[in-house]
């Protein structure tokens, strides 16, 4: 049984040249999904939140994602004292 018999197979790249054919290891899949969710935290509390996540599941940010905390704590921050002096 073949999962798509239609499929053109002349049309479809092979996934392993455009993108590598290696797993990711349990801790940076992990970190992967840690920096989706920081990515997309759009409050304080939840940056906070996601951030202590690496230590619940003791991991260690890499660069890439220090830089992207820092800049979503500016972020967050800044949105929320817009807010705030707008009452």
């Amino acid at each position: 049984m073949k999962m798509l018999p239609t499929l053109d197979r002349t049309a479809v790249k092979d996934l392993c040249r455009v993108d590598g054919c290696r797993l990711m290891g349990r801790d940076e899949f992990e970190l992967y999904f840690i920096g989706r969710k920081l990515g997309s935290a759009n409050t304080l509390a939840r940056v906070e939140k996601v951030w202590a996540e690496l230590d619940e599941k003791r991991l260690k940010p890499d660069a890439y994602l220090k830089d992207l905390y820092k800049k979503k704590l500016k972020e967050v921050k800044e949105k929320e004292q817009v807010k705030d002096n707008g009452r």
